[in-house]
């Protein structure tokens, strides 16, 4: 959910891409988990 949000907007994703990434990258994994 929270990855979908961020990725709905695209000024958070642009603001804060750094963490986006990571968190993004740790929501993947857990999902995959």
């Amino acid at each position: 959910m929270k990855a979908a949000r961020r990725f709905s907007s695209p000024p958070d994703s642009v603001a804060g891409a750094p963490v986006t990434r990571v968190e993004h990258d740790a929501t993947m994994t857990a999902q995959n988990l």
